[in-house]
C-alpha cells in the first residue's frame, strides 16, 4: 500500500507488511517514510494519556487525568503524488477503452452486415464483439463511479488517514 506521513505527503513508501495483535493492526514501513531528517534519529513512542491516581492526607481519595501524550503522526494511505497518479491512470483507463469503444462499435456494425447476409460465422463473432462491447461499456461506467468516489471523498487528506505511528526505532 502507498502511504505517507500527515505532514509529509511529498515523501512516499510502501507499507512493507501488517498484522494483528488482538483486534489491533499494526504495519511496517521504512521510518525515513513518515519522519524528516530534521526530527533526528531518536526513538519514537506514541504514548496516550495515562489515569493517575493518589492518595491525600486522612485518606481522602482523589483522582485525577493526567495526559501524558505525545502527538500523533499521522499515516495517510497515498501521499499527493501517489493520489494524482491513481487519478490520472483512471483517466487514461477510461481514454483507453472509450477508444476500444470505437473500435468496437465498428466491429459490430461489420458483424451485424455480414451476419444479416446469412454468414454464421459472423453471426458468432458478432455476439462475442458485441458482449466484448457491452462489458467495455459497463467497465467504464464503474470507473466513472470510482473516479467520482475518489474524488469526493478522498480528495481531502484527512479523509485518507489509516493510523498513526506508535513506534520507530531509530535507524542503525
Amino acid at each position: 500500500l502507498p502511504i505517507a506521513g500527515l505532514k509529509m505527503r511529498h515523501m512516499q513508501g510502501t507499507l512493507a507488511f501488517y498484522f494483528k495483535v488482538g483486534e489491533d493492526l499494526y504495519g511496517v514501513t521504512a521510518r525515513h517514510v513518515l519522519f524528516p531528517e530534521t526530527e533526528g534519529n531518536d526513538t519514537y513512542r506514541y504514548k496516550t494519556c495515562m489515569f493517575v491516581s493518589c492518595h491525600l492526607p486522612e485518606d481522602e481519595w482523589s483522582s485525577d487525568y493526567t495526559c501524558l501524550a505525545t502527538p500523533k503522526k499521522h499515516v495517510v494511505l497515498m501521499g499527493n503524488r501517489a493520489f494524482n497518479d491513481l487519478l490520472a491512470s483512471i483517466k487514461y483507463l477510461i481514454g483507453t477503452l472509450n477508444n476500444n469503444v470505437i473500435i468496437l462499435e465498428k466491429s459490430v456494425e461489420t458483424y451485424t452486415a455480414r451476419a444479416a447476409g446469412g454468414n454464421q460465422q459472423a453471426a458468432t463473432d458478432l455476439a462475442k464483439f458485441q458482449q466484448n462491447l457491452n462489458e467495455t461499456k459497463d467497465t467504464i461506467t464503474e470507473l466513472k463511479k470510482f473516479f467520482a468516489t475518489l474524488k469526493k471523498d478522498w480528495s481531502e487528506v484527512k479523509n485518507r488517514i489509516i493510523g498513526h505511528v506508535v513506534w520507530s526505532p531509530p535507524i542503525a
